[in-house]
């Protein structure tokens, strides 16, 4: 009688395991424990190996829209993003939810995202794109490709026939910038030079000219967002020939001058529609306009805040947009 309710406790435990199969997850230094169950097949997305560095802007939004895509979903609790290390390890951002994929889901039927360039390592139907930069002179995005759009801008660079969708992801830490002590004394001024090629209207642009290297020393690109914020909150004035980079809005918000250097027949308007809405208060365009980055300097963090509170629906919105499309 003993043995016999004892196999019966032993079959009753195995059911259950076979019922409810979980694996353990890494995120963000912790463990989640998910269930096999909850996640449909090719409803999750797979991103495509890329390392998290605080100085690579493209590399921290890919991991940023993993995050967001968690925090958004709406599976009880469990991922729907999740990153690969295939290749080798692959470092993330301690405090972003960016679990690996786990072994009882397989790569090739999920939605993978990759950056602008085109590739299907995944050897998977369905594709995501999301141009953060340009992709070069002459590329073509598989047919039937998702593109996602860093900006208006960058979208119109894509070919009319594919399926677009504009989301101006940034990492905007509010609480670290408002925990930077802004220094009331500077003296220091800046160039920052970083990318030397532009994308207007889908065209992409080689800058030319000289850097005028008398209007500053090269400011020093940090490996840590907080050490390049504390710089940024003791600098008198940065000069960006990168008309894209995130530093020019940080700066603002650190209480230094920030001056974008524009581009040759291109007005702010048609700068704005391809950096995006983070860009509008506090940079001059051009030294003519260093009166009104003056005069909206103090719009700048309230401005973020907004945008931070809006990325969470944003994310939300593109993960049903995307679903649509595939039919998942």
């Amino acid at each position: 009688m003993n043995s016999t309710l004892l196999l019966l406790c032993c079959l009753l435990i195995f059911g259950i395991y076979l019922g409810r199969k979980s694996t353990e997850v890494g995120i963000g230094g912790s463990f989640l424990t998910e269930s096999v169950k909850s996640v449909t097949l090719t409803d999750y997305f797979l991103f495509a190996k890329v390392r998290y560095s605080e100085s690579c802007g493209g590399c921290s939004v890919l991991h940023l829209l993993a995050h967001l895509m968690n925090k958004a979903q709406s599976h009880g609790g469990d991922p729907i993003a999740y990153l690969t290390d295939a290749d080798g390890p692959c470092s993330t951002n301690p405090g972003y939810m960016t679990p690996l994929l786990p072994t009882y889901l397989n790569a090739s039927n999920s939605i993978a995202v990759y950056n602008e360039n085109p590739t299907n390592s995944f050897n998977v139907m369905n594709k995501i794109y999301y141009v953060l930069f340009f992709p070069g002179n002459g590329v073509m995005y598989p047919e039937g490709s998702y593109i996602l759009c860093w900006s208006v801008g960058f979208c119109k660079g894509v070919d009319t026939s594919m399926k677009k969708f504009t989301l101006n992801l940034l990492q905007i830490d509010m609480r670290l910038f408002d925990s930077i002590k802004r220094s009331v004394k500077r003296e220091k001024s800046y160039i920052l030079l970083k990318k030397k090629v532009w994308m207007l209207s889908g065209k992409v642009v080689t800058l030319e000219g000289d850097v005028d290297f008398s209007l500053g020393d090269t400011f020093p690109i940090q490996e840590s967002k907080l050490n390049r914020l504390d710089l940024l909150a003791q600098t008198k004035r940065l000069v960006s020939y990168d008309r894209a980079t995130f530093i020019s809005v940080e700066a603002a918000a650190m209480g230094c001058l920030s001056v974008v250097m524009p581009l040759p027949n291109v007005t702010r308007d048609e700068w704005l529609e391809s950096v995006g809405d983070a860009f509008k208060y506090g940079i001059a365009y051009g030294f003519e306009e260093i009166d009104y980055a003056l005069s909206t300097m103090d719009r700048v963090n309230d401005h973020l805040r907004l945008l931070a509170s809006k990325q969470e629906g944003n994310v939300r919105e593109f993960v049903q947009d995307a679903r649509n499309f595939f039919g998942v």
